[in-house]
């Protein structure tokens, strides 16, 4: 079982396509009752973030098969010692352990937190 950890930026369409998919899947088992957004919508956050925050992005891969996604938002005007984590995962892919502990592993993401990602 091979896992990898890979940043995306907006310019990746088969990234953010492939994330939207693992966000909407998520959303659809977790609030069942809102409207999956758009994945027009999705990108627009990597492609225009919020007036002065760096947002990062990445995917996790099973042997290659996209099992989960990361969103971190971090502050650079204000409230710069936080940031805003968004982690979620393939529910098909849940409760067997690997997809959380994979980005706990020191060194694999955030590649940097300077710039935008």
């Amino acid at each position: 079982m091979a896992v990898t950890v890979t940043p995306y930026d907006s310019t990746d369409e088969a990234a953010l396509d492939a994330a939207h998919r693992v966000v909407a899947a998520a959303q659809a088992v977790d609030l069942p009752d809102l409207p999956v957004g758009d994945r027009a919508e999705f990108g627009l956050l990597v492609a225009h973030p919020p007036h002065g925050n760096v947002i990062h992005q990445a995917l996790a891969r099973r042997d290659g098969e996209v099992a989960g996604h990361l969103r971190m938002r971090l502050p650079q005007l204000e409230n710069t010692g936080i940031a805003t984590v968004e982690l979620t995962v393939d529910p098909a892919q849940r409760r067997q352990g690997w997809v959380g502990r994979c980005w706990r592993t020191p060194g694999r993401w955030p590649p940097s937190t300077a710039g935008s990602g």
